[in-house]
């Protein structure tokens, strides 16, 4: 019976020193004291980690096992096209391109003739009577006849209004024989050819003049 009473009270002793002992130090996992853990010791070359410190060496490749790049043929081009060859053999005509001419006008007729010769008439009457504003109405362009103009200011004057003649072109010139007084009073003798042609309107106008001297 005495043995039965003490084996508890040892029990108990033993669990009272265990915990003074444990007592204000930190227990790590598993129930060991931090102080006890082992510290971790690296291997030469190698970290704490267990990873090495410096980059493996470059691995040798076989020379055999070098892939090798097959070159890929370009596509052929096209044989260029000889221009001079496609020109002889297919001509183009480009006349459907070519601007289209004005029809010709067609020939003077006599009545224009005759309406013509009835302008540079009506022009001499005009100079004759000092009316040289409503001559200058009769041109298209601006006098060119100063000697017929020079010999118009002076009195007396005299002009006679010749055949008209026709060209291709569908002008017609009229001669015209001009006499009168030089501006320092000699006589003076011309012969003045009008050119006359119709306009845009359909009237007749003075184109030019070609005035040459004749002895008097």
């Amino acid at each position: 019976m005495l043995l039965a009473f003490a084996l508890p009270l040892a029990l108990a002793a033993c669990r009272g020193d265990d915990r003074g002992a444990s007592k204000g130090v930190p227990s790590a996992v598993d129930d060991a004291p931090a102080g006890t853990l082992p510290a971790p010791e690296a291997a030469p070359g190698t970290s704490v980690t267990g990873m090495p410190t410096s980059p493996p060496p470059p691995r040798e490749v076989p020379a055999d096992a070098v892939a090798t790049t097959t070159p890929v043929d370009a596509p052929a081009l096209p044989a260029p096209v000889d221009d001079t060859a496609l020109a002889g053999d297919t001509p183009v005509d480009n006349a459907t391109d070519a601007p289209v001419p004005s029809p010709a006008p067609p020939p003077p007729s006599a009545a224009d003739a005759a309406a013509a010769a009835n302008l540079v008439t009506q022009y001499m009457a005009a100079l004759g009577s000092g009316a040289l504003a409503r001559g200058q109405t009769m041109w298209s362009t601006t006098p060119n006849d100063s000697a017929v103009l020079q010999l118009a200011r002076n009195a007396p004057f005299d002009a006679g209004v010749g055949a008209p003649s026709t060209d291709a072109g569908g002008r017609i010139t009229v001669p015209v024989d001009v006499r009168g007084k030089a501006d320092d009073g000699s006589d003076r003798h011309v012969i003045a050819t009008y050119t006359v042609q119709r306009g845009p309107a359909g009237n007749w106008r003075i184109m030019s003049a070609a005035v040459r001297d004749v002895a008097p």
